[in-house]
């Protein structure tokens, strides 16, 4: 039978054909994710093992390898976990496992510089990134990276930074072979070890190193108010050196138009403060999504939060920013709380609110604040930490970088789709920082050859807007659309229809979510309602009694304003 259909300003009507005709047309393209994966260092060792082997994680002993920056792509990764790649397989029966510390940091020495003393190769930010017993219930698998460990906090790496440092501290291992390492003179990377765990010093250090998988996921450095990335603003903040409690807004235009996950902050140190190393504060730290604007907040501390406050940190926490400033440049951020609790954030339910409560502090300098009366931000506070009432409010706002990582789709197209009353301006938000984004107004799937997107589009019908990103000729992102219907022009709808017995279902790929009263008949005289049906997943489905008696049998799909 064949299948056809009728165009008129708020109606359409299908044949009862095979639904499979049509069923694959918008289907969901999935491609690879780009902001997560893994990385093997040092380079080329991905797929072949080296003649190297080291006892990392099959004796007790201490190990810090360095890996140069230079073997990361450039940009922030989060790293949350590693794994080796044993020699041989695990004996039959045998449960293996290990007592393993792991710490990384950012480091300032060089591959084939590291000294013998671990505690001079440690960057400021080092971290407890794994510690317990990891037993591999499944065995080991020789020549493949199958001695994971995933880590208990994520560790954020930025290559500009510094090489990278990974140590171990192996306390007993049990079932582990010797694993996977680099003699290359030219790898870019190097180890100093003992076998003392408990050692302050290397007994050995050469240029071999452990061959590592760093599973990662992209972050990305968010500084706001926005502007301030490489400019010092001509106010300070004792935010973190005095007792206080504090609530910042911070605008939703200050953010990309896309969910994150928060995953923690920085200050910066005035440029005008001495540098300090040994800060510590008691401190608790709630974010929340908040309608309150900034420059318009409330006295009553409870009344600026929205409803899903979280606290992201609480208790002590040591803080240091030892890095001179450059003449002309502001201080990095250096003095960084990682949260404990990951914040989702859409920007597109309202602003961010960051609420700092400090109970106790010492050795902390004043931090950079922004005074500018158009910079989206404003606070509120009291030199109390436990009022409930802010002594005072102004536009004033800290410097603050935010580390993060995309949630959800990594293109956002606004605004949502919907009934609108004449033309649209649609604009595309991306985290993708490579490719193309190419879109379609048809419905159909974008391919390479599709239209660039390069400026807000205008559109002026009913449209079925669709959009991905592309490296070439390849899809990096999901394809992410909007439906938008403008009553005063006609509905350029196609669909079929499927029988299952009485079972009728009509595909309306790419109506998502939209209502229709579906009417049926024989003659095109005489219609038959079978009642408003909101369309779910692209079909609508629904029991027709004369669906297998009529030979041809035709339905009406009219759009009913929600």
């Amino acid at each position: 039978m064949r299948f056809g259909y009728r165009v008129r300003r708020d109606w359409m009507i299908v044949s009862a054909c095979t639904f499979a005709a049509l069923s694959g047309l918008l289907g969901s393209l999935m491609a690879a994710d780009s902001w997560t994966g893994v990385k093997v260092v040092p380079l080329g060792f991905e797929t072949q093992m080296d003649d190297g082997l080291a006892g990392t994680i099959h004796q007790p002993l201490k190990v810090q390898n360095l890996y140069s920056a230079d073997l990361f792509t450039s940009g922030p990764l989060r790293l949350t976990g590693l794994g080796y790649r044993p020699k041989t397989s695990s004996a039959e029966g045998v449960v293996p496992s290990a007592e393993v510390t792991i710490r990384i940091s950012t480091s300032p020495k060089l591959p084939g510089e590291l000294a013998s003393n671990y505690e001079s190769n440690h960057g400021v930010d080092v971290q407890v990134v794994f510690s317990g017993t990891r037993t591999f219930d499944a065995g080991l698998i020789g020549g493949e990276f199958t001695a994971w460990f995933p880590f208990d906090v994520p560790f954020l790496y930025d290559p500009a930074a510094g090489n990278l440092l990974v140590e171990v501290v192996t306390r007993s291992s049990s079932g582990i072979d010797y694993t996977d390492a680099s003699n290359d003179l030219d790898d870019k990377s190097s180890r100093a070890f003992g076998y003392n765990p408990d050692g302050t010093s290397a007994q050995f250090r050469d240029t071999g190193a452990d061959i590592l998988a760093l599973e990662f996921d992209a972050a990305f450095p968010l500084v706001v108010p926005a502007g301030f990335d490489l400019v010092e603003d001509d106010g300070w903040s004792g935010t973190l050196a005095v007792l206080l409690r504090m609530q910042e807004v911070y605008g939703a235009v200050s953010f990309p138009n896309l969910p994150m996950v928060l995953n923690g902050l920085a200050f910066r140190r005035d440029a005008d403060t001495p540098s300090f190393e040994d800060g510590v504060a008691l401190l608790t730290m709630r974010l929340s999504t908040t309608a309150t604007a900034p420059d318009a907040m409330s006295a009553t501390f409870a009344e600026n939060y929205g409803n899903n406050v979280v606290t992201v940190y609480s208790g002590a926490i040591q803080l240091a920013s030892p890095t001179e400033s450059q003449p002309g440049s502001p201080a990095p951020f250096e003095i960084a709380v990682p949260f404990s609790a990951p914040y989702n954030y859409d920007p597109a339910d309202g602003n961010l609110l960051v609420e700092i409560i400090v109970r106790s502090a010492a050795g902390i300098g004043w931090n950079d604040q922004s005074n500018e009366l158009d910079d989206h931000a404003s606070r509120a506070f009291s030199l109390s930490p436990d009022a409930t009432q802010a002594t005072y409010r102004d536009s004033g706002a800290d410097v603050l970088r935010f580390d993060y990582t995309p949630a959800g789709p990594l293109l956002r197209i606004s605004p949502a789709g919907g009934w609108r009353e004449g033309p649209v301006l649609v604009t595309i938000s991306s985290w993708q920082t490579g490719g193309v984004i190419r879109y379609t107004l048809d419905g159909s799937e974008p391919t390479a050859t599709s239209p660039l997107y390069e400026h807000p589009l205008n559109l002026e019908g009913s449209t079925i807007f669709r959009a991905a990103a592309f490296a070439g000729d390849q899809p990096v992102t999901e394809v992410v659309g909007e439906t938008y219907v403008n009553s005063r022009q006609p509905l350029m709808l196609g669909g079929v229809a499927g029988l299952d017995g009485k079972q009728v279902t009509l595909g309306l790929d790419g109506w998502e979510g939209f209502s229709f009263e579906v009417l049926s008949t024989t003659s095109y005289r005489t219609w038959t309602s079978h009642g408003v049906r909101v369309n779910h997943g692209g079909r609508i489905t629904f029991e027709d009694p004369l669906a297998n008696v009529v030979a041809a049998r035709f339905y009406q799909l009219r759009m009913v304003e929600p």
